[in-house]
């Protein structure tokens, strides 16, 4: 090698500094696609979260790499979003869904699963199976529980956003109209200092990891993961996440009533909770490109893969922060019950 091309150890080649801009810029435009369905909430973050199933839904069939007859990307589509709606229609059946105004967060206040919905769509795909002589009964079991861990995920990153909503109306009552100010900003800083702290854990693990990056994390199922990224990210996402809170809670503007000051401790928990299980839920679907063989679900974004390549971690991190807003607001504040 020419003696200008030696590189020293964590050096960044063109190519790096060219995949960063790449990223950067990609990420730049998902902010800016993403934050204002965030913001305003209502159907708006809802269809949001439903068409981004639905394409991680594809991505997540297509990664098999079979010839696959159509009908099964259709029915995994149809099961990923009635497993999504399933809360809507339950209220609907009900008759808990009624007034003027039609309020998402009566529906997503906690997490509702569906066991025929569940079972039913099981059945269709080791029906396929019979039908589709190139889907196997592994990949039918597989894709049903990475589809069924997908929903779950996108339920609670609902309910992320709308559980502040209820209980605002659980204690002041509901407002004549679905917009005004609590409703779609104030009440979604809990989704924002979740979903921040997610990609914050991801960035500083690929920065730091990018620049001080020795020691493998586990090279079996993520090649490019190292210890000193995994520290860094952890740092980044654990410092935004508790000051994000903290601060809002010493500004009288908790995210959430159970994360005041009071309770900073609960914030602290949450900061940790945050970049540990977005880690692991990396290495939950990274484990499956492995087995199949792909770098990336995808190449929908530019220098990030698919739609899967990017919300895997936010999938488990969501799932695992609602369940622990859901669990300490029953505890502290007598909202439900911790065993739901």
């Amino acid at each position: 090698m020419p003696r200008d091309e030696i590189l020293e150890h964590n050096q960044l080649t063109k190519d790096q500094k060219h995949g960063t801009f790449i990223r950067t810029i990609s990420a730049i435009v998902i902010i800016i696609i993403a934050l204002p369905c965030i913001l305003v909430g209502d159907w708006f973050y809802f269809a949001l979260c439903l068409i981004g199933g639905g394409i991680a839904t594809y991505e997540l069939i297509r990664c098999v790499k079979h010839k696959y007859s159509p009908a099964i990307y259709v029915v995994s589509i149809i099961i990923m979003a009635a497993l999504i709606i399933w809360p809507i229609f339950k209220n609907l059946y009900e008759g808990e869904a009624s007034g003027p105004a039609y309020y998402l967060y009566n529906d997503y206040n906690s997490l509702s699963l569906s066991v025929i919905l569940m079972v039913a769509g099981l059945l269709l795909l080791l029906l396929l199976v019979v039908i589709d002589p190139n889907f196997s009964v592994r990949d039918a079991c597989l894709i049903f529980a990475f589809l069924v861990l997908i929903a779950i995920g996108i339920q609670c990153a609902l309910i992320l956003r709308f559980y502040p909503q209820y209980i605002y109306h659980l204690e002041n009552g509901a407002s004549d109209t679905y917009f005004n100010f609590y409703d779609s900003f104030e009440s979604c800083s809990l989704a924002v200092c979740i979903i921040a702290g997610t990609y914050m854990n991801d960035t500083g693990a690929f920065f730091t990891g990018m620049l001080f990056g020795k020691s493998k994390l586990n090279e079996r199922i993520s090649p490019k993961k190292t210890w000193e990224g995994f520290i860094g990210g952890i740092c980044f996402s654990f410092l935004f996440v508790f000051l994000f809170g903290f601060i809002l809670a010493l500004c009288n503007h908790p995210m959430l009533g159970i994360f005041d000051v009071d309770h900073w401790y609960l914030i602290l928990i949450l900061a940790f909770l945050i970049p540990l299980f977005g880690t692991f839920g990396d290495f939950i679907f990274s484990s499956a490109k492995r087995n199949y063989g792909i770098k990336d679900y995808g190449n929908l974004i530019p220098g990030h893969g698919g739609i899967l390549d990017r919300v895997d971690s936010l999938i488990v991190t969501a799932l695992v922060s609602a369940l622990y807003v859901l669990i300490c607001s029953a505890l502290i504040l007598g909202v439900g019950s911790p065993l739901f």
